[in-house]
């Protein structure tokens, strides 16, 4: 029986490879998605590294077509990647990968697909009838229900159940603590992962401000142009300097406009994940600032957080005030 990770991003990476055990290295493979930038380092890196196999899949050709997904006829061999049998770990179940495990009635632990993602700030209010809507929508096109909801679906495992809404999938939760996680890391480990990412001690100056961004356009949330985008984080970033701060940038890994139209900004590494740059980190950042996504509140060295949509002025007024 092989040990079998599916990464779609660089955070899934990382978290597999802190929980990889010796044992699970000697006998597993990391699935990378083929859209993850820069798969061909990490595949050669983490046959030497770590010493794990590794393979590469495209997810649009697990089911290139509408009628080869609703007759589960995938048009590459899937039993290259995961077969019955073997110990699969996800954190996203809403693709063809994990309709795949589904329909091929695969069992699998669906691993949280960020930190406190089930936590994450809620863009808009859901009521009962965009719920039946959403399931209507997808059960129109053959897609089984995800995100731990399938029966295949045997493990959740999260950073904390605290404060976690109960529903159906409540028995199958389990919960490891992220920061223990990397709290235990050893000195071995952290090397590794420093050679995996390329990760080089980081000065930073002082009265330095942190800015985590997210591709919000290409989500619809707040604006759904590039351009909106960039003058999104343009106004945090002229507020920021007004105030005397010298602003950094943590581009999101998926995120791929270029702040360095900004002046006099400093961008950080888009593929080394927030975790790692933080322990490699040698002062604080004054403040740490973003639209909604839950990394910021992972990173230990930053005094003052926020997380704009969950400012009063923000949410109910669309105005920015740091």
């Amino acid at each position: 029986m092989r040990t079998v990770f599916v990464c779609n991003t660089t955070y899934h990476l990382l978290i597999t490879l802190v929980m990889l055990t010796e044992k699970e290295a000697q006998n597993g493979v990391i699935v990378l998605d083929s859209r993850l930038k820069h798969t061909d380092v990490y595949y050669h890196r983490l046959h030497e590294i770590f010493n794990i196999d590794v393979a590469i899949c495209d997810y649009a050709q697990i089911y290139p077509t509408k009628a080869s997904f609703l007759l589960n006829k995938t048009s590459i061999d899937m039993s290259q990647f995961v077969v019955k049998g073997d110990q699969v770990f996800v954190y996203n179940d809403a693709n063809n990968f994990g309709y795949y495990l589904h329909k091929n009635k695969i069992p699998y632990i669906l691993r949280e697909d960020g930190y406190d993602f089930l936590k994450s700030p809620k863009l808009e209010d859901d009521t009962w009838i965009d719920d039946a809507l959403f399931n209507i929508k997808r059960m129109i096109k053959g897609a089984p229900r995800a995100k731990g909801f399938s029966k295949f679906c045997k493990e959740f495992n999260v950073n904390s159940l605290d404060g976690v809404k109960k529903d159906s999938r409540s028995k199958k939760m389990t919960e490891t603590s992220r920061t223990e996680l990397f709290n235990q890391l050893s000195d071995e480990k952290k090397a590794k992962l420093f050679k995996l990412f390329d990760v080089a001690p980081l000065s930073i100056e002082n009265n330095a401000a942190l800015i985590i961004t997210q591709p919000l356009y290409t989500q619809n949330i707040h604006v759904n142009q590039p351009e909106q985008q960039l003058e999104f984080y343009k106004e945090i970033v002229e507020k920021l300097q007004e105030q005397n701060y010298v602003v950094y940038i943590k581009v999101h890994p998926r995120d791929d406009l270029d702040y360095t139209v900004y002046p006099n900004v400093k961008i950080l590494p888009a593929q080394v994940p927030l975790e790692l740059i933080d322990l490699m980190l040698n002062t604080e950042f004054e403040i740490g600032i973003t639209h909604s996504s839950t990394a910021l509140a992972f990173v230990g060295k930053v005094k003052r957080k926020m997380i704009l949509l969950l400012t009063e002025e923000f949410s109910k007024h669309n105005r920015i005030v740091i």
